[in-house]
């Protein structure tokens, strides 16, 4: 699913709990520090795939709280709960 919409004020609140910086978070999933900023600019969107990137690092409960979306926080969860179900077996 694209075009998710994340809360960024959330996305730093998180990343704070952590204590990871945007840069390392970028590195720690493979992705760029320019992710980073268009997740906590608020302009852009982003996708499942992305977002489940993010699941080892803050795990799935986490992760569906950045959604503004209630929808798509519902979608995410039961697309990582398929994922979960495909690696058991």
């Amino acid at each position: 699913m694209k075009n998710i919409k994340v809360s960024p004020e959330r996305f730093k609140q998180i990343r704070v709990e952590k204590g990871v910086s945007a840069y390392a978070l970028a590195r720690m999933i493979g992705s760029s520090s320019a992710q980073m900023w268009r997740i906590d600019s608020g302009r852009f969107t982003t996708s499942t795939l992305f977002l489940q990137r993010l699941v080892p690092v803050f795990g799935e409960e986490a992760v569906a709280s950045l959604l503004v979306d209630d929808d798509q926080r519902e979608h995410f969860l039961n697309a990582c709960a398929r994922l979960r179900g495909i690696q058991q077996v």
